[in-house]
């Protein structure tokens, strides 16, 4: 049992390499397990670093105003419409 304890982990910082490779693995869209195992970092704490990294993304979305005017439909769509209106 002693020799066991010896083998338990110690906690230790991620080291900015790892936190880069990470972030360009996320941007591959590589699933949270396959990164945790590849980089040798637990899914818990993988989750978490996710979780920190979109938390601190602003959200906020810029709308451009169009200006009013005629209403146009594609024919695909009148057709639908047509159609429906039928039966």
């Amino acid at each position: 049992m002693v020799g066991s304890l010896s083998k338990i982990r110690t906690w230790t910082p991620k080291d900015t390499d790892t936190l880069a490779k990470i972030e360009l693995l996320l941007l591959e869209r590589i699933s949270l397990a396959g990164i945790a195992r590849v980089m040798g970092v637990s899914q818990s704490w993988l989750q978490n670093y996710v979780n920190h990294l979109y938390g601190a993304i602003e959200l906020k979305a810029t709308v451009i105003p169009k200006e009013i005017g005629k209403h146009t439909v594609q024919m695909d769509e009148l057709w639908y419409e047509s159609r429906r209106q039928r039966e």
